[in-house]
């Protein structure tokens, strides 16, 4: 009575031929196996390793960021007052100026007015000299055609 054994295409093999590649393969293979739990511990420690890498790598890395963004927020922070400090001089300034040009603008506005009101003051004045010349000059002008009209009324009746 024989056993036979399945190999792995699924063929049957003597138990025989299975002792005799257990003499000759045997230690080989349990060194192979003894290799293979020793690479798998190896590569578990090595992905360990390298998992709590990582972890302080991002750990770093989350703190750098977080150092980085603090920094960056301080400066945010700084320019921004600084730039609104800058915006009120500025403004003030403005506001100075402004008050500075309302202030020019009104006194020359001032001296426009009293300038015209000198000029509307000769003018009326020129225009009233101006007015009693000419008044002077009809009043000599209607003297002057009544004594040409008794003139010629004289020299009307005297002729005639």
């Amino acid at each position: 009575m024989q056993l036979s054994v399945v190999d792995k295409k699924g063929q049957a093999v003597d138990e025989g031929m299975e002792k005799i590649r257990e003499l000759l393969f045997g230690q080989q293979l349990q060194r192979i196996d003894e290799q293979l739990v020793r690479l798998e511990g190896n590569l578990e420690n090595g992905i360990n390793q390298l998992r709590d890498e990582l972890r302080k790598a991002l750990g770093q890395e989350a703190a750098a960021r977080e150092k980085g963004d603090n920094a960056l927020g301080a400066e945010l922070k700084s320019t921004t007052t600084l730039f609104g400090e800058r915006l009120n001089l500025l403004e003030t300034a403005l506001r100075g100026e402004l008050q500075s040009l309302q202030a020019h603008t009104g006194q020359r506005i001032d001296d426009l007015d009293t300038q015209m009101a000198a000029q509307h003051k000769g003018l009326f004045s020129a225009l009233d000299s101006e007015g009693d010349r000419l008044q002077k000059e009809k009043l000599g002008r209607e003297a002057m055609a009544e004594l040409l009209e008794k003139l010629a009324g004289s020299l009307r009746g005297g002729a005639g």
